[in-house]
């Protein structure tokens, strides 16, 4: 996870590896932007996965090799957060 204060569109770049998105996904009512590169296999590295939101100036990056359900227990939390 990284957390970025007032970040742009720069930092959540090179926190993702310049890969453009590929979709995006609601959960438990926060709206990420879903980086999905489990295909490239080994070549995807640590960051295979990763969901990205914003909430007012905080910028959350979850990314990782693990399964949907983790990262979605992971986001529900994290959203929960935000939203205080």
């Amino acid at each position: 996870m990284h957390q970025g204060i007032d970040a742009n569109d720069t930092w959540i770049a090179d926190q993702l590896e310049q890969k453009p998105a590929t979709g995006s996904r609601t959960i438990a009512g926060t709206k990420w932007t879903v980086y999905d590169r489990r295909d490239e296999g080994k070549g995807a590295g640590n960051n295979a996965y990763a969901l990205v939101t914003t909430s007012g100036k905080d910028t959350v990056v979850l990314a990782g090799t693990a399964d949907r359900k983790s990262f979605t227990t992971v986001a529900t939390a994290v959203g929960k957060e935000l939203t205080r």
